[in-house]
């Protein structure tokens, strides 16, 4: 089966574009959406941050299917894990601590994201793709003597 790796990535290729086409597909529709309402439409972004981490988890689709044909027992990647998913899981969701009706919790939590972006938030959009990634590949086999 030659071919066989080719027609993997052409896969892996097509269902990558038909997300990054769902992407700009839901921004338009939430640019159209708020237009219109002059309001943000929470549900738009959400859908934008599902689509994001999908993204990230089919780059990282190649890593766990290869880790399935390993023998060995399945760990997690604790310090990965916890620093890395944990940290791109705090900075996805970090425009909508705006939400949080308590001002001064809001205020908190908001701080060290406003500190590092300087009050520029469009990096954040790169997160949620991290975050698929990170969570995905932080799932290893090992074996017995490792």
């Amino acid at each position: 089966m030659k071919n066989r790796p080719w027609i993997k990535y052409l896969l892996y290729l097509i269902l990558l574009l038909v997300l990054i086409y769902l992407d700009a597909y839901v921004g338009r529709q939430q640019a159209l959406y708020q237009h219109h309402t002059f309001n943000m439409g929470l549900g738009y972004h959400l859908i934008f941050m599902f689509i994001r981490i999908a993204i990230g988890l089919l780059l990282g689709l190649d890593y766990i299917t290869n880790e399935m044909t390993k023998e060995g027992k399945w760990k997690i990647n604790v310090p990965k894990m916890t620093l890395m998913v944990l940290a791109s899981l705090y900075f996805s969701f970090v425009l909508y601590l705006y939400l949080i009706p308590n001002e001064f919790l809001m205020n908190v939590l908001m701080k060290p994201a406003f500190i590092l972006f300087q009050g520029q938030f469009k990096i954040t959009s790169i997160f949620p793709i991290l975050l698929g990634y990170f969570f995905i590949t932080s799932f290893q086999k090992r074996t017995g003597e490792e």
